[in-house]
């Protein structure tokens, strides 16, 4: 297990490089949920400040359910 930890000499290299990339991953992680959290507090806020979610007037459905819901054009 020694020669594991020891890896052939090249330990000094190796567990630093290890160590730093475990810091840059949990700095990443704590970044994006910092940033989540920031998004949702302005969602939240715009929400409330135009009054809830609104559909955007004029928007029409498209895709398969369109297709599928009988509208075929004047048949």
């Amino acid at each position: 297990m020694a020669e594991f930890f020891h890896m052939g000499g090249y330990a000094p290299f190796i567990w630093p490089s290890f160590a730093l990339w475990a810091l840059v991953m949990a700095g990443l992680a704590l970044w994006g949920l910092a940033d989540k959290r920031r998004q949702m507090a302005k969602v939240q806020e715009l929400e409330e400040k135009l009054g809830g979610r609104r559909r955007v007037s004029g928007a029409r459905a498209s895709g398969p359910s369109a297709a599928s819901s009988g509208e075929t054009g004047g048949r």
